[in-house]
């Protein structure tokens, strides 16, 4: 699971442009600040907050021009990088607001529906051995009527940074980007040589690997378990927006 969530956060902090760690000893520690060690994508001051100006109002306010703010960015997007923004990733508080937007509902037509698909998907990680389950994962992706162009992801997963329950997003934060492929988003797995018996050859693994050390091993004192996982994802970052709708 370890591994699972530093995959995750590794994510999370590529779609945010940024994220950092603690070293504290032989520990790296993710943090959201005050690290010491960022990793830094280097995406755009424009593509950040308000996106130079394209957020105009809050979208707090119901009367908020929403959709005109998608359409800008959209517009923008397609000017930095080339492939159009399909994916937007908010809370369950900031689609609430969406949802009751004025102008996402007048644009939804008559009938008044601000949506025109709402999937809830529910994911179960197991325990090691597959015994119970370890953690829920539950998200929804909406898409508005009005404005179908985007799929809406809606999360409220949280991640333990230096001991911090930490959302995933904010309620005020948003995330954009394209259709996931491998020319703006890849996941680099590379080599390592570990020593896994002692008096042997080092062995060459790579991304995700783990074993056991015995007692009977001149360099440890009873079993132990060794885990690593390298991992990093790279991305363009004239493909990433990260906002505060809430200027």
């Amino acid at each position: 699971r370890r591994c699972r969530r530093w995959r995750e956060f590794l994510i999370w902090g590529a779609l945010r442009g940024a994220c950092q760690f603690l070293v504290s000893g032989t520990k790296w520690i993710p943090v959201v600040s005050g690290g010491t060690i960022t990793l830094d994508w280097q995406v755009s001051a424009n593509h950040k907050n308000q996106f130079n100006g394209i957020i105009g109002t809050s979208w707090d306010n119901v009367g908020a021009d929403l959709i005109d703010d998608l359409a800008a960015t959209n517009a923008q997007a397609e000017s930095d990088h080339g492939p159009p923004l399909r994916h937007v990733w908010v809370n369950s508080s900031r689609i609430v607001k969406i949802l009751n937007n004025t102008q996402v509902r007048n644009m939804g037509g008559s009938a008044n529906t601000a949506f025109e698909q709402w999937v809830v998907q529910q994911a179960h990680m197991a325990k090691y051995g597959g015994q119970n389950v370890d953690a829920y994962k539950i998200e929804a992706q909406v898409v508005l009527k009005g404005w179908p162009s985007f799929t809406f992801h809606v999360t409220d997963r949280v991640i333990d940074l230096n001991g911090t329950d930490t959302k995933f997003l904010g309620d005020d934060e948003i995330i954009l980007h394209p259709e996931p492929d491998n020319s703006w988003l890849k996941g680099y797995e590379v080599k390592e040589s570990t020593n896994q018996v002692a008096g042997q050859s080092p062995v060459d693994v790579y991304g995700q690997a783990s074993w056991i050390k015995y007692p009977h091993d001149t360099d440890v004192p009873k079993y132990m378990l060794y885990v690593l996982d390298n991992f990093f994802p790279a991305v363009n970052p004239n493909a990433i927006w990260f906002g505060d709708v809430t200027p």
